[in-house]
C-alpha cells in the first residue's frame, strides 16, 4: 500500500520543479536530484516502475464497430487505461489485452483514443499519441 502513492508524488514533483525552481529534475540522475527525490518519495521505486508510452497504436472500423490495438511490453500488473477524446461521454476504461473495441457507433461519428500502460492500478507512462477510427 505504500508505493501506490509514489508515482503520483513524483508527477508532482516534477511538475512542481518550476515553482521549486534550481532546475532539479526527478529523472536525471544528476548530484542534486537524490537530495530532492528523497524528500518526496524513494527513487529507487519511480526508477523501477517507469513505464515506455504504448506504440504503434492503430485503429481498424468496420460499419458500427471500431477496434483499436497497441504494442507495449508485457509486464505483471499491468492494464491499459484507454480515455476516449472524441467528445463522447465515454470517459476511461481499463484493459487487460493491448486492444480496445467500441460498439454501436453511428456513421458519422469517429471514435477517437489514448492509451496509457499502467502498474497495479497506478497510471504510469505518458497517454499514446490519439488515434481516430472514421467510419
Amino acid at each position: 500500500a505504500t508505493m501506490i502513492p509514489s508515482p503520483f508524488n513524483t508527477k508532482v514533483a516534477v511538475i512542481g520543479i518550476s515553482v521549486v525552481g534550481g532546475g532539479e529534475g526527478v529523472r536525471p540522475s544528476s548530484a542534486t536530484a537524490p537530495a530532492v527525490v528523497g524528500e518526496v518519495v524513494n527513487p529507487g521505486e519511480v526508477n523501477t516502475l517507469t513505464l515506455d508510452a504504448v506504440d504503434n497504436l492503430v485503429a481498424q472500423r468496420n460499419a458500427d464497430v471500431a477496434v483499436f490495438g497497441w504494442d507495449h511490453a508485457p509486464r505483471e500488473g499491468m492494464d491499459f487505461v484507454v480515455q476516449r477524446i472524441d467528445g463522447s461521454d465515454g470517459g476511461t476504461t481499463s484493459v487487460d489485452e493491448p486492444s480496445f473495441t467500441i460498439a454501436g457507433l453511428a456513421s458519422g461519428e469517429t471514435p477517437c483514443i489514448t492509451v496509457m500502460a499502467r502498474v497495479e492500478g497506478v497510471v504510469q507512462s505518458e497517454p499514446s499519441e490519439p488515434v481516430c477510427a472514421a467510419g
